[in-house]
């Protein structure tokens, strides 16, 4: 092989390193995304219902399934009741003790209480 073939090889190469070091910068960022929106919709339930408890002096009736919440919480203290995550997965609310917890069990998995993630990773079980 003459020296262009060695040079256009370790043009390919370097090319190519550089074209999948890219690729993977973008899917972990598409990732990220998911997961930021994620938390942030479950931190705007949370704070809807603590905003609820503190106009009615309690919370709303709660049931595992957001979508009973809606008559409660929209439009007065949320526009809209996002009832999954971003990886489609619903997002539960879990009385821990004697405050709502919002559960997603997508991806990795978070809870959120009052407006604060109190706990990452796999949280309950999928269904």
């Amino acid at each position: 092989m003459n020296w262009r073939t060695w040079l256009a090889l370790l043009i390919g190469v370097v090319l190519g390193f550089g074209a999948s070091v890219s690729i993977q910068s973008l899917l972990d960022a598409g990732a990220r995304s998911k997961a930021k929106r994620s938390v942030a919709d479950a931190i705007s339930i949370s704070r809807a219902l603590e905003a609820f408890r503190d106009g009615n002096g309690r919370y709303p009736p709660l049931d595992h399934d957001l979508s009973k919440l809606t008559k409660y919480l929209v439009p007065k203290y949320i526009q809209t009741l996002p009832a999954r995550d971003a990886y489609d997965q619903p997002y539960l609310v879990v009385m821990d003790g004697s405050v709502p917890a919002i559960v997603s069990t997508g991806r990795n998995g978070f809870a959120i209480e009052r407006g604060q993630v109190v706990a990452e990773g796999p949280v309950l079980p999928r269904e």
